[in-house]
């Protein structure tokens, strides 16, 4: 979870790279939640579908943050089960004992981090440079 006031420090920071570093870095925090959302529903598992297709990607106002996940009212709302949980975090078949477990989520997370941490250094860099030649 990011605060207002860890925000506004890494704002202020980046500015020293120039005014357009902060859209630059919003244009990969973008790019980074859209593809964790494609990563999470292709790992999503497949009944009907349904899951995979309401899972959601929300940018912070700054739009310097994302997270995914699930609207509850989205399935209550059709009065289904909140079902997501339970496939992230795992439960026990009611007739077999299976544990089953299909997370979709965490995943996603892990395989996008070094690449949006990649990109912001590449960011960075690019600009820091830039910065040097005039």
């Amino acid at each position: 979870r990011v605060s207002a006031g860890s925000l506004r420090a890494t704002i202020s920071n980046l500015r020293q790279y120039g005014t357009g570093s902060v859209r630059d870095l919003q244009a990969i925090t973008e790019e980074s939640g859209r593809r964790a959302q494609a990563t999470a529903k292709r790992l999503a598992p497949r009944d009907s579908g349904y899951m995979a297709s309401k899972l959601q990607l929300v940018l912070s106002a700054k739009r310097l943050a994302w997270r995914i996940g699930y609207d509850e009212a989205d399935f209550l709302g059709r009065g289904l089960a909140f079902y997501p949980v339970f496939q992230e975090l795992g439960f026990r078949h009611w007739i077999t004992g299976e544990f089953i477990q299909n997370p979709h989520i965490r995943p996603a997370h892990r395989l996008e981090a070094s690449r949006y941490t990649a990109d912001v250094a590449a960011a960075l860099r690019r600009r820091a440079l830039a910065m040097r030649v005039r």
